[in-house]
């Protein structure tokens, strides 16, 4: 998944796990950056499951990528 556009000239890739405390506590931080920055940066997903129910959420989120709602459904998770 990717937020922002694609001419940007700063790509962020981030590689997280949806299980993952740490990366929610940081989900904040890229949300700040993508805001004053905004028409700048481009932020690309990865996954990185190793927490136990990880791969069972990327699929989820996977599956709200293909309803439009991958970003929602993030905020949520």
């Amino acid at each position: 998944p990717r937020l922002g556009p694609d001419a940007a000239p700063v790509t962020i890739v981030e590689f997280f796990d949806p299980e993952c405390e740490s990366c929610r506590a940081m989900y904040p931080t890229v949300k700040k950056v993508l805001k004053e920055f905004e028409g700048k940066v481009q932020l690309v997903m990865r996954y990185m499951p190793f927490h136990n129910n990880s791969v069972y959420a990327a699929s989820v989120l996977e599956a709200t990528r293909q309803e439009g709602k991958y970003w929602e459904a993030l905020e949520m998770l």
